[in-house]
């Protein structure tokens, strides 16, 4: 069949059309931690498993700042079905400051729970301790006069309960970042710190810090012989970092749905979870429901502290 001079003329031009029209438009992962942190390495391990299973670019924004108050931000001005967030469980558990009329709780939707970060209460080797009881008992033998630092939220409200149930005093320094703080723990200018595994592991392996304990619930596999706080006798010691993805209200419940099975799937896979095990943190795989229940949770046992200890 002839083809005529027209069709000839106008086939580069839908060659070149064809390609914009088929290519989906890239989904935003905002992150509310910089590069390099526990957070943004999961989410970017997460990101790229969902790029494949969607079909569509999945790309990681870091959005730091505010405790996750600017990546919340970013969230809420984007465009329907332009973005979501990957953040810490803190944001929506332990709130810091908002304006008048915000509601952080209200205007974001759980989607998926994708991870426990475990924590774990390192101490400098220049104390001489190896466990929970004995630094402790350090700390009432020098009231006032050790220092320790974590990041606020429920990590620091941990460490206030961990004093309360001990009978001790320690003094909380103003670092920067864990990473800072690390630098004194190594040396011994500081006693303690409570950090995420993923920034500890390193330096307990080669001997620079001693594990003491992790707060969460069960015993961290990277660290098998570190007992939780409660067997190491301190139940009251209880601090969890957790990661998940959340959406706008806006979002369609189909679309929460879809994104929610997607992911859950990812997590699923070997590949994912070996890697997600190299940053540091546990997959954990909450649907919608059972993250919102996790989170709710959470946020009832920390407001208590909140009323005892005030905010961190």
């Amino acid at each position: 069949m002839p083809v005529s001079r027209r069709t000839l003329l106008a086939a580069p031009a839908l060659l070149l059309a064809w390609p914009a029209r088929a290519q989906p438009r890239p989904l935003r992962m905002l992150v509310s931690l910089g590069p390099g942190s526990t957070v943004d390495l999961a989410a970017r391990i997460l990101a790229e498993a969902l790029s494949q299973r969607r079909g569509q670019p999945v790309l990681v924004e870091n959005a730091a700042g505010g405790e996750g108050l600017v990546a919340a931000n970013a969230l809420l001005r984007a465009r329907p079905g332009e973005a979501v967030l990957y953040s810490f469980g803190d944001l929506v558990t332990v709130p810091p400051t908002t304006p008048p009329g915000f509601d952080l709780v209200a205007e974001i939707l759980p989607v998926v729970g994708t991870s426990a970060n475990p924590l774990v209460l390192a101490a400098a080797p220049q104390l001489g301790v190896r466990d929970l009881a004995g630094l402790m008992a350090l700390a009432r033998a020098q009231p006032g006069a050790l220092g320790y630092y974590t990041s606020p939220g429920g990590a620091a409200l941990g460490m206030r309960a961990l004093q309360r149930e001990a009978g001790v005093t320690l003094i909380k320094l103003p670092y920067r970042s864990s990473a800072a703080a690390m630098v004194d723990l190594t040396a011994g200018r500081i006693a303690m710190l409570l950090a995420p595994q993923g920034a500890v592991l390193e330096l307990a392996h080669a001997g620079h810090v001693v594990p003491i304990a992790t707060p969460g619930p069960a015993r961290s596999p990277a660290l098998p012989a570190m007992p939780t706080s409660a067997e190491a006798g301190f139940p009251a010691f209880k601090a969890e970092g957790s990661q998940g993805i959340f959406a706008p209200r806006s979002m369609p419940e189909a679309e929460r749905a879809t994104l929610a099975a997607q992911t859950l799937e990812a997590l699923a896979e070997p590949a994912v979870q070996t890697r997600f095990a190299a940053a540091g943190v546990t997959p954990r795989g909450l649907g919608p429901a059972a993250f919102a229940t996790y989170l709710a949770e959470t946020r009832d046992r920390l407001a208590i502290l909140i009323r005892e200890f005030g905010p961190e």
